[in-house]
């Protein structure tokens, strides 16, 4: 498919070091509270991931209302057998979305307010994935591993002209560079939820 580098410089160091999101706020109140609405198995099988609603004080971040507490999507961990279940990094009170595990399960890439970051199953420092959102862009999401463990594909969404969110379009990035490539021919169409061939040459 023919691709193009999106305008401005692309980042020279696709994962840097940041501070954890846990860090950025202040302890919350945390009571789980709904079933799980997304899951995801690490690749040795003994390990899953998922966001659940969980209670926690509302900083601003629970929209127009004046409630104590609201329900945000957070990240959680449990193994297979169902023992340990946790929320990886419940100092944080943003929405956590959209995880992945690396092939080899070692690595766990989640959305949180919007960013992308990666750890791992212990809740190790978090590190920043930048993808090079910048305005059109509007947002970088639904982003899955390539066989390898180098690259991510995932949805691009930006405005058009008239100010308005376009159909979406796919793009690619390599972790080592931060070289970030958008597949042209996809963006009229659009699209959901991409992934790799197994060989990873589609």
């Amino acid at each position: 498919l023919p691709s193009v580098v999106p305008p401005g410089p692309a980042p020279s160091l696709a994962v840097v070091a940041t501070a954890s999101p846990a860090e950025q706020t202040p302890g919350p109140t945390i009571s789980p509270s709904s079933a799980p609405t997304a899951i995801a198995a690490s690749r040795p099988g003994n390990l899953i991931a998922y966001i659940r609603t969980t209670e926690k004080t509302n900083t601003n971040n629970c929209g127009a209302t004046s409630a104590p507490t609201c329900g945000i999507p957070r990240l959680w961990i449990v193994g297979s057998d169902g023992s340990n279940a946790h929320e990886l990094f419940p100092d944080g009170l943003h929405a956590q979305t959209h995880m992945s595990w690396s092939p080899d399960g070692s690595r766990l890439l989640y959305m949180d307010n919007a960013q992308w970051y990666l750890t791992d199953a212990r809740g190790s420092e978090p590190r920043l994935v930048d993808t090079g959102c910048a305005a059109p862009c509007q947002r970088d999401w639904q982003a899955a591993f390539s066989s390898d463990g180098t690259k991510l594909v995932f949805m691009r969404n930006s405005f058009d002209a008239s100010g308005y969110t376009d159909a979406g379009g796919i793009a690619t990035m390599d972790l080592a560079g931060g070289r970030v490539t958008v597949l042209s021919s996809t963006a009229d169409a659009g699209g959901m939820l991409p992934g790799w061939s197994p060989d990873g040459t589609q």
